[in-house]
């Protein structure tokens, strides 16, 4: 399940680069949100992730990092 949650994910930051983590727990509301943020952490850990940036108060956006370019095709 981990691998599934880790993909969905890459292949949602494939698409749209950037996110905030509300709009990544919309896009795989079919996963548990702790495990999507499990999975950001893991990601995160790996490179695969910049990880979340605060820019506001309440408002945590998830990049893809420089290692998801060409791993995941949706």
């Amino acid at each position: 399940m981990r691998i599934e949650v880790e993909t969905a994910i890459l292949r949602h930051l494939h698409e749209h680069e950037s996110c905030t983590i509300e709009e990544l727990f919309r896009a795989l509301a079919r996963f548990p949100r702790n495990q999507v943020i499990f999975a950001i952490d893991q990601l995160s850990w790996e490179g695969k992730l910049r990880g979340l940036r605060h820019p506001t108060r309440f408002v945590y956006v998830v990049s893809a990092g420089s290692g998801t370019g060409n791993e995941v095709r949706p």
